[in-house]
């Protein structure tokens, strides 16, 4: 196991992590355990060392201890649990999402001669169960199944029972456990049910472990109290991926093009995984990167199982250098040398994001992750799944709707640091200055001098409040024409539109003069992203989808702080949450559009410091925090004083 300097070293996060009570394996196993413990790490592994945490893991989970392994992609998570199964008496069940990927664990732990054997209907399912139901003796060491196994199998239900009261279960490991919560990118009503599974075995108590490679502290949260393993032991490694260079390009007609001409120029041949939203894209892109030289292939649920695996096995082989994926793809491959992952369009979420950037790099050795990026592709995400009414549930709709806008600001940053973005996403604190001095800043930190130069930050928020409650006057607008009013520069076919409704009458119209219009559509989409403004999903024409936005109740209580219920949301002090965005110093140019007959007023934006903006934003998120700190030092000045 080569190592992996990221996965060490101190990390500070918002969890507490359990993995310093465990580290001392010689006192808290014994010396016999523990020597069996690393004998078996070289012998069937063929590991000299543990990575960070994976000791301590392996030490609580020996001992019996509930486990929750919060470990990034090719941190070692599966080591955790194999190690324990093969010195543990009985078997170990693992529950797996996918039967591609169970049969990849179970090959290789095959190879490694483990006697690990993957559940599935047909094939040898009956004699793996009689063989269980049978003997008192186990020899299978690690059993996969997927949860529909898990829930829709009585007889499978009934061998685990039978394990259980010949003392045989030695735990259940479920893998990919985000899938569990509601809240987690990838939620299964399978996985949901695990819950009912584990009841059955709690006299005595069966270990659960858990792991996966993203999941938000909301959502470590949230499967430890489904599972009811709230007490579970966590284990993490930081989430700082330094080998990777995080980078967003704004996506247009050229831009893949030059994409692909730039990494034809640095990698040549070398392996990579381009992410697609559609089946067609897929095949599209894929073509792209043919005619540019690159051997590729499409991988898609549109292919056969067959075609799909010859496609896979052709990539990991190195007789393919790219792969053109839907999101389907790449669940449980361990390619080291994946020198870029490029996503043709936006993810889902955050997680999702680091999870499919996770598997670049494996080998420790720079890597290029980057995103083409057009806010358009949203409303593609968002028409796929709430147009159709896909979901059941409303609160599903508000999670996938959050973590797109999650997405969508990440891209929409100008100046914070990308790496910090994502790792803080998962509750560990991150200092930019480490990016900054890192052999792959991201393309923030590379060029932070020349941002610094670039975009000023400012405090918007009287602009913002006109400007919410200007919209309520107009009847679903798209955000690039309320930019239009904003700046007071519009097209001919806007403007006509402008005077017939009046709208050039409005308060905040050419509010913005002094603006550029990426600077405008940016504050539009921030006021989005914000929740200040609503953004519905409407059908067009011609089976395409856009946007259009509205204020919100938030946005509404926002822009009218003076009022009844302004004061009762944010408190009689008026103490209201500022809007902060950074600006570009470059000056706006002169249109032919522009309403030159209108005298504009300037917007009312004034200068603010980073401080300000995260004063602004602590003070609102951990408000019974921030306000009981206030009176404390308020106390011990006063006291000081007398």
């Amino acid at each position: 196991m080569g190592p992996r300097h990221d996965m060490h070293g101190k990390f500070k996060t918002y969890l507490r992590d359990d993995g310093d009570d465990f580290m001392n394996s010689l006192k808290i196993l014994g010396p016999h355990q523990n020597a069996e413990m690393y004998r078996t790490l070289k012998n069937v592994f063929g590991h000299n060392e543990f990575r960070l945490r994976q000791k301590a893991a392996i030490v609580a989970i020996l001992e019996g201890f509930d486990a929750f392994i919060l470990m990034p992609t090719g941190a070692g998570k599966s080591l955790c649990y194999q190690l324990p199964a093969i010195l543990s008496p009985g078997i170990t069940v693992v529950i797996s999402p996918l039967i591609s990927l169970i049969m990849d664990q179970v090959t290789k732990l095959e190879s490694l001669k483990i006697n690990a054997r993957a559940l599935k209907s047909g094939g040898d399912y009956n004699a793996i169960l009689t063989e269980l139901e049978s003997s008192n003796e186990v020899e299978i060491k690690l059993l996969y199944v997927t949860p529909e196994m898990v829930s829709k199998s009585g007889r499978f239900l009934s061998c685990m029972k039978s394990l259980h009261e010949r003392d045989l279960l030695a735990r259940i490991v479920i893998d990919e456990a985000h899938c569990i919560s509601q809240w987690g990118h990838d939620f299964r009503p399978d996985y949901a049910r695990l819950n009912v599974f584990i009841e059955n075995f709690k006299n005595p108590k069966v270990p659960v472990i858990a792991c996966t490679a993203t999941a938000t502290p909301t959502i470590v949260t949230d499967v430890r109290s489904h599972l009811g393993v709230t007490n579970s032991k966590l284990f993490m490694s930081s989430f700082v991926r330094d080998n990777l260079k995080y980078d967003v390009v704004q996506k247009s007609a050229y831009s893949l093009t030059r994409l692909i001409k730039a990494l034809k120029e640095k990698y040549n041949e070398s392996s990579g995984i381009v992410y697609c939203l559609s089946q067609k894209d897929t095949e599209t892109v894929a073509d792209s990167f043919r005619k540019e030289g690159f051997s590729c292939k499409a991988y898609h649920a549109g292919l056969n199982d067959k075609e799909r695996s010859a496609v896979q096995n052709d990539w990991m082989e190195g007789n393919v250098s790219i792969i053109c994926a839907t999101i389907a793809f790449g669940m449980g491959i361990d390619k080291p040398d994946v020198r870029f992952v490029v996503h043709h369009s936006l993810p889902n979420s955050i997680e999702g994001y680091y999870q499919e950037t996770g598997r670049a790099g494996r080998d420790g050795r720079p890597s290029y992750c980057v995103l083409l990026y057009s806010y358009q592709d949203h409303i593609r995400h968002r028409s796929l799944k709430e147009a159709n009414g896909k979901f059941c549930h409303a609160e599903l709709g508000k999670q996938h709707k959050k973590s797109i806008y999650e997405m969508v600001e990440y891209c929409e940053n100008v100046t914070k640091c990308r790496r910090k973005i994502l790792v803080e996403h998962f509750g560990e604190i991150y200092d930019a200055s480490a990016c900054q001095s890192s052999i792959t800043p991201c393309s923030i930190c590379e060029n932070i001098v020349e941002l610094k130069k670039k975009y000023q930050l400012y405090d918007i928020t009287a602009d913002a409040r006109i400007i919410i409650n200007g919209i309520r006057a107009i009847n679903n607008p798209l955000i690039s024409y309320v930019a239009e009013l904003y700046r007071g520069v519009l097209t001919k076919k806007n403007q006509e539109k402008a005077n017939k409704a009046n709208h050039i009458n409005l308060p905040f119209f050419g509010l913005g003069n002094s603006l550029n219009e990426a600077d405008a559509v940016r504050l539009l989409r921030k006021l989005v992203i914000d929740g200040y403004l609503d953004e519905s999903i409407v059908a067009g024409s011609h089976g395409n989808h856009y946007g259009v936005i509205s204020p919100s109740q938030k946005g509404i209580l926002f822009a009218n702080q003076d009022d009844t219920a302004g004061k009762a949301l944010f408190g009689s002090n008026l103490n209201v949450q500022k809007v902060y965005i950074h600006f570009s110093t470059d000056k706006r140019k002169s249109s032919a559009g522009s309403a030159s007959n209108v005298q504009f007023s300037m917007t009312s934006a004034t200068k603010a410091t980073e401080t300000d903006a995260l004063k602004d934003k602590y003070r609102f998120k951990h408000k019974d925090i921030f306000e009981r700190c206030k009176t404390k030092l308020v106390q011990f000045c006063t006291a000081s004083s007398t």
